[in-house]
């Protein structure tokens, strides 16, 4: 399933393990070799890949399911549970892909082609609340199961134990990406009856895959630790790491646990502080990788001041991006010369997929899209944008309009060190254009909860989160702007960008792909629903008994545990 996953906008992602706390690297035990990664968000306990939201749950989907397909480290999809190349009908409407024979679950039940349906079917059910219904929905017969009185969903053909045919509705650019990349469920771990998934709902911090590894324990306060899965049929040399725990550290003392050894990894790193204080500690290594990810600030169009575009235009020009990615990456003294070389950040260009393979170098300044808004820091033009729109500089300092003070309630997540940087710079430059900052800060889950509510729209207007594409595909943008608030989170409903993003997902042909989604993008960016805020590099750092090689953009740690080894 071709999606994004949220993160929380530190630093490093995070994730937790309650269990075997402090037993790193124990290359010489009897238990074999455990890898001990530290994350400081809990897991939700979403474990499930027709459940999983987060960047942290996500993760233990990648540890415990496959899919037909997967990206490595060059952004290349290549065959995990796929025994045959996928092969596409010259109409692009109808997808066939061959599983491998001999697969088995945790449990001992084997896998087959009733399994991918299964899953899919899931998605498609009446009842179900996970975000893969927006992929499942381009699959023929989705409406006639999820809104009708059909038995089965006919996009799913399934003639043999081994073979799955995916019946589009229209051809789809990304149809490969889409539906060959989502892990597969064991359809007999529950039992499932159309208009009724809550038992598969309630039973995903379970979780029965065919990957590498199965859990073995988890924690929402604390984690998660894994072992292998025994009936996974590795090829020799690969998955030498018998034990995974996700340990729960705090972010402020995260990178002292990595000293004293009490864990062996934290992944993907963006603050300059700690890698610059890591880069010098002769038992600390490193490697890096462009993001596939942006931070951003989203603009609630449904609710306030925020509904009129001009005030949404006019926050965006008073955002010193420029300012706060050269303050947020900034080395410091302590940076090795090694990392030196590396640019930590950049300002995106547009809220799109840094790493597409089409469009991707827009959004990185590599080349210059013409027409693109890219909202330069500009305090004087945003006064004028709203002075043109009719708000007016009241005797306070606030600006109002009608009868309404210009009042912005920013919806913050606790302990990011993201916004540590970002809240101080926009107090000052918003306060400047006549804006009344409120602000609210809650937990990660409180806050995703609540964005993801439309009825909870009167309790902010703006918010701060990271997004990490997951795919090589231009197609998030058509989840950015879907009507659903789970994937859309500024609920801008646009006829003209949603057509535009519509014909740049249905359709074979490249060219007219990329030329409806760069007019996509320049309308997405006046519209102004999102403001991109950051995006930049990846560092993993490890303890050097650590061999971690095979991660990349669109394959972190979780999705190289192949290549990765403890001497």
């Amino acid at each position: 399933m071709n999606t994004r996953k949220w993160v929380a906008g530190f630093a490093s992602v995070a994730m937790a393990s309650t269990l075997l706390a402090g037993c790193s690297s124990n290359g010489g035990s009897s238990d074999g070799k455990t890898l001990t990664v530290s994350v400081n968000q809990e897991l939700t306990g979403q474990f499930s890949p027709m459940y999983a939201q987060s960047a942290y749950d996500q993760y233990v989907v990648n540890l415990v399911y496959q899919g037909f397909m997967k990206y490595d480290e060059n952004n290349e999809l290549v065959k995990d549970l796929a025994a045959e190349d996928p092969v596409l009908s010259e109409d692009g409407k109808t997808l066939t892909l061959k599983l491998k024979e001999g697969v088995k679950f945790s449990d001992g039940t084997d896998l087959t082609s009733e399994d991918v349906k299964y899953t899919y079917t899931v998605m498609a059910d009446p009842s179900y609340t996970g975000p893969g219904g927006y992929t499942v929905a381009l699959l023929e017969g989705y409406q006639e199961y999820h809104d009708g009185d059909a038995k089965e969903l006919t996009g799913v053909e399934t003639p043999d134990d081994y073979t799955v045919v995916f019946h589009l509705q229209e051809p789809q650019i990304d149809a490969v990406s889409s539906f060959a990349i989502g892990g597969i469920a064991s359809s007999e771990q529950f039992d499932y009856k159309k208009g009724d998934t809550s038992a598969i709902e309630k039973g995903t911090d379970s979780p029965i895959g065919s990957g590498a590894y199965k859990l073995n324990s988890y924690e929402k306060a604390t984690g998660a630790s894994f072992v292998r899965n025994e009936e996974f049929k590795r090829e020799e040399g690969t998955y030498n790491i018998d034990r995974v725990i996700m340990k729960k550290t705090d972010i402020t003392t995260e990178l002292q646990e990595l000293k004293k050894g009490n864990v062996d990894l934290m992944p993907e790193v963006i603050e300059s502080t700690i890698v610059g204080e890591a880069s010098n500690d002769e038992n600390i290594a490193f490697n890096t990788y462009t993001r596939s990810a942006e931070g951003f600030l989203a603009f609630n169009t449904n609710n306030g001041a925020t509904k009129d575009q001009a005030v949404r235009q006019a926050l965006s020009y008073a955002t010193d991006r420029q300012g706060f990615v050269d303050s947020f990456f900034a080395w410091d003294d302590k940076v090795s010369d090694e990392v030196k070389q590396y640019v930590g950040g950049y300002v995106p260009q547009a809220y799109w997929n840094p790493v597409s393979k089409n469009n991707g170098k827009y959004v990185t300044g590599e080349d210059t899209l013409e027409g693109l808004t890219t909202y330069e820091f500009n305090p004087e033009k945003a006064k004028q944008i709203l002075d043109a729109a009719g708000w007016v500089v009241g005797a306070d300092g606030i600006r109002e309009k009608d009868g309404q003070k210009l009042e912005i309630k920013f919806l913050l997540s606790e302990k990011n060190s993201v916004l540590e940087t970002l809240v101080p710079m926009v107090e000052k430059t918003w306060g400047d254009i006549g804006v009344d900052l409120k602000q609210t800060t809650v937990d990660f889950t409180t806050l995703l909860s609540t964005v993801q509510d439309a009825n909870s729209d009167g309790e902010w207007n703006v918010m701060f989160m990271a997004t990490s594409f997951t795919s090589a595909e231009d197609t998030g943008a058509n989840q950015s702007y879907d009507s659903e608030p789970t994937n859309n989170y500024s609920r801008l409903n646009d006829a003209a960008l949603n057509d535009l993003i519509a014909k740049g997902r249905a359709t074979g042909d490249v060219e007219a792909s990329n030329a409806n989604y760069q007019e996509a993008m320049k309308l997405a960016a006046d519209l102004c629903g999102y403001l991109p805020m950051y995006s930049g590099m990846m560092f993993n750092l490890y303890n050097k008994n650590v061999d971690l090689t095979g991660t990349g953009p669109l394959c972190n740690w979780s999705q190289a545990m192949a290549t990765i080894d403890i001497k």
